[in-house]
């Protein structure tokens, strides 16, 4: 279950990765 991306409404993807969370938006990474 993830959250919508506060600058574009997009789900919100999470992975953990060495015992951190981390999220990050697909179409806000896209942009940059």
């Amino acid at each position: 279950h993830g959250r919508p991306c506060h600058v574009c409404g997009t789900t919100v993807k999470t992975r953990v990765l060495e015992g951190r969370n981390l999220f990050w938006c697909p179409t806000c990474q896209r942009r940059r």
